[in-house]
Order: C-alpha cells, then sequence, then structure tokens
C-alpha cells in the first residue's frame, strides 16, 4: 500500500509541478483558443514530449504513442492558459524580479493553486481523513441469487390466481382519426368488403400494423398494458376464435380485436408455461424473489447463530467469500484499500450501497449482519476481525491527502471546468488530423 501511495505521489508531482516552458512560436499551428489566446504547438509539442520521456523512463512502450497523449498536452496547455487568465482578470501584479517567463509563470501557478487549497482544507481535515483508514475488517459472505427462485414459488403463484395465467392469441387495428373512421373499417370488415389483415395493413398506426394486426400469444394478466378498462379486457377474453370486439377508446386511439385463438386455461405442468410465468414474475412481481431470497438469508442467519458460520455455509452447499482488511471506504475513494481490489463478482456496484456499509461495519465481530441486497443477490457479511492501522500509515494518508490528493481532484474539477468553458476555442481534431496523423511530429 505505502509502496503504490508513494509511486502515486512521484505521478503527483510530475503532472502539477513540470516546469513546463510556455514559449511561442508564432508560426506554428494553433490548436484553438482560450479568451482569445492562441494554445500554440510549440507548447503543446514540449508537453508531448515531456510524456514521452516520463514514459521512456518507467518502461513503457512509446511506439503507440498518439491522439491520446497529443490531447493530453492540449489540455495541459489549455489549463496553464486559463490559469494565468484568470490570475490576469484579477489584478494580480507580476513580481519584477522573477523577469523569466518561465519561472514567473511557475510562480504564478503554484500561488493560485495554494489560495484555492487555503479555501479547501480546514484545521484538521487531514488528520481526520488519516483516521478514516485507522479501523479495517475482514469480511466472510455468502450469497444468495434471486435468480434461485424456485418452480415451486413459481407453482405456488400461480395457482392462486390461474384464470389471469390462461393464454389468448389476439390481433387489433388501431385508428387514430375518429371513432367513425373505426367503425367504417369494422363494418367494411364484418361484411366481407376487406380482410382484417389488410385492413391493419393499410389503416393501423399501432406496430402490429405490418403484421396484419397480429399481437401474439398474451398471458390474460399481461393484457392490462394493452387494454386498461377491466370491462373492456373481461369482453375480449371472453369471445370466441374469429370473433371480433367492439370499437373501444384506449388511450387517444379507436381500438377493435380479433380473436384467433380463444382463451386457454394454465397449464403448470408444461415446462413453457413455467417458464412463461417465471418470465412474467422478473418483470412484473420481482418482489417476490427478493423477499425469497431474503428469507433464505434469514434462515440462514438463525443457523449461524446455533451452529457457526463455516459450518452452516458448508452443510448448505454456499461458497464462502473472504475478504479484507478494509476501512470504511464510501465510493471507493482511492487513499484507502477499495472494495474493488478483492476479485469477488459483485463488488464493482456495491461501493455506493449505504446498507452495505453500515452492516459492514455496524455488525459485531464474529456476527452475522442483517441480509443486504445488490442487485440480484442477496448477501450477509460475517465480520471475522478488526485491525488498526499503524501510525505511519495514517500520518501518510493525512499528508498524501493534504498535500496531492486534495490538489489532485481540484485540478481535475478545474480542468472540467475550463475544458467546458465558453471561453475555449478547441481546434484540437482538426489540427491533429491535419498536421499530426502523416507523422509531421515535433522537431
Amino acid at each position: 500500500m505505502v509502496k503504490k501511495l508513494c509511486a502515486w505521489f512521484a505521478l503527483a508531482i510530475f503532472i502539477l509541478f513540470p516546469g513546463c516552458a510556455q514559449q511561442n512560436d508564432d508560426e506554428g499551428a494553433v490548436f484553438g483558443y482560450y479568451d482569445n489566446v492562441p494554445i500554440e504547438y510549440f507548447p503543446v509539442a514540449q508537453r508531448f514530449k515531456e510524456i514521452e520521456e516520463y514514459y521512456r523512463q518507467n518502461d513503457v512502450d512509446i511506439s503507440m504513442m498518439g491522439y491520446r497523449e497529443w490531447r493530453w498536452a492540449f489540455e495541459y496547455v489549455v489549463m496553464n492558459t486559463a490559469i494565468l487568465q484568470e490570475v490576469k482578470s484579477s489584478n494580480y501584479k507580476i513580481p519584477e524580479k522573477t523577469s523569466l517567463e518561465m519561472v514567473r509563470d511557475d510562480l504564478i501557478k503554484e500561488m493560485w493553486f495554494r489560495d484555492i487549497d487555503s479555501l479547501m482544507i480546514s484545521s484538521g481535515e487531514a488528520e481526520f481523513i488519516g483516521n478514516m483508514s485507522r479501523n479495517a475488517r475482514t469480511f466472510d459472505m455468502v450469497s444468495f441469487s434471486i435468480d434461485d427462485y424456485p418452480d415451486s414459488e413459481i407453482l405456488a403463484f400461480a395457482q392462486k390466481d390461474t384464470s389471469n395465467f390462461g393464454t389468448i392469441h389476439l390481433s387489433r387495428i388501431s385508428i387514430a382519426s375518429s371513432e367513425r373512421d373505426a367503425r367504417t373499417i369494422l363494418n367494411a370488415i364484418t361484411k366481407g368488403i376487406t380482410t382484417f389483415e389488410d385492413a391493419a395493413r393499410i389503416h393501423s398506426l399501432d406496430i402490429f400494423a405490418e403484421k396484419g394486426g397480429d399481437m401474439g400469444i398474451f398471458f390474460v394478466k399481461d393484457l392490462e398494458s394493452e387494454i386498461p378498462n377491466a370491462e373492456d379486457r373481461q369482453n375480449i377474453v371472453s369471445l370466441k376464435k374469429g370473433e371480433i370486439s367492439d370499437v373501444i377508446k384506449i388511450d387517444t386511439e379507436w381500438v377493435f380485436f380479433r380473436v384467433e385463438n380463444e382463451f386457454k386455461a394454465v397449464d403448470l405442468k408444461d415446462k413453457v408455461v413455467r417458464d412463461s410465468v417465471r418470465d412474467h414474475i422478473i418483470n412484473f412481481e420481482r418482489g417476490r424473489m427478493e423477499d425469497w431470497a431474503v428469507s433464505q438469508a434469514v434462515e440462514f442467519i438463525a443457523d449461524v447463530i446455533n451452529y457457526g458460520f463455516p459450518e452452516t455455509a458448508t452443510a448448505r452447499g454456499l461458497e464462502r467469500h473472504s475478504f479484507g482488511p478494509l476501512p470504511i471506504n464510501f465510493e471507493s475513494v482511492d487513499l484507502f484499500q477499495t472494495l474493488e481490489s478483492f476479485t469477488i463478482p459483485f463488488f464493482p456496484n456495491m461501493t455506493s450501497n449505504e446498507d452495505f456499509w453500515k452492516a459492514a461495519f455496524s455488525t459485531e465481530i464474529n456476527t452475522p449482519s442483517e441480509p443486504i441486497i445488490q442487485g440480484n443477490f442477496v448477501l450477509v457479511l460475517f465480520p471475522t476481525e478488526q485491525t488498526d492501522a499503524d501510525e505511519e500509515m495514517i500520518d501518510f494518508i493525512a499528508l498524501t491527502y493534504s498535500s496531492y490528493w486534495l490538489r489532485n481532484e481540484t485540478y481535475q474539477s478545474i480542468g472540467s471546468y475550463f475544458l467546458n468553458s465558453p471561453k475555449l476555442e478547441d481546434r484540437f481534431h482538426e489540427m491533429y488530423t491535419r498536421y499530426l496523423l502523416p507523422g509531421e511530429y515535433y522537431e
């Protein structure tokens, strides 16, 4: 950890204090303007050379350097120019003794950043941040997948409402102009002047028109979104094969339906039907699946209290995941050990889950946590150990926060502000394509 932070600190010094000379080349290409000040080729190329040298010193392959690195160089020069313009507009007086432009500009930028830092770091803040790493915990964990929702639960759900899980095959025609037009088309179909399919293709305005109005097979329960009125829905479900409904108003349209295959009672022995009921539950009744997974977790927790965590996990055939030590690190601040550093499938989306962090650090050691819902899983944590970081590490994090981390975060935010400012005329892509793609890089 310390080695990683040291390397990070060294890179920060390179980024923030490179001593890049802001020289001018009146004959060079102009990559854009900030506040009417040209972003010229020479300083961008100079910065590009510094990036190349940094790569070379760190054994990074420089043969693939191109658009990305030139863009970094351009953005750096935009930042420098913008800061100097901000200072200039504030009537800051440049010290007379700093006659060298490079030294003068670097001093101005450093003073500007120090002023920003002084506004952002309050007394004791760095110490507080350092102490956030003091307590770290190690965990065991098991998970219960919502997707393991069993067929027995599906059957129980469907059997409570078999009429709504019957199927019906419908076609429809939707007319937007008027009820009168809809009835005229319906009469033409019933009198045999035209077919339902031809009328749908010519007159209907919904997504089923090009299929001759064919909507496909629906669970009766799923028809609610197509036919919101319960009485209308029941009347249509009661029709026999080939019969056509009366015209009904749905939203701003006048619609009528034909039954292609009449209502068929659900056969729960049919796997296709069970899979269709499962799809319905996933799409419209997902809370039932979560409730089931939570109930499995609650049963597991009760057994852990009686028999122990590893024994219960083994008895139930559950995979145990171990991770840590980990401090409280909501949103994965890279000053501390992060949740993503542990290769566990559900962690990438869990860093901002407040329930996870509360459970992780409020649950007593060697005690199972309450169930935590995370995406398709319900998790149970089991804190096994809590350790205190040494004072050297705490002091190092506090120093890194105050001397680099906050500055870097500020730098990124300010950079985004300047790069999206209306004062910036960004011609980088055009100039890169014109001058640099052929290989005519800096001299």
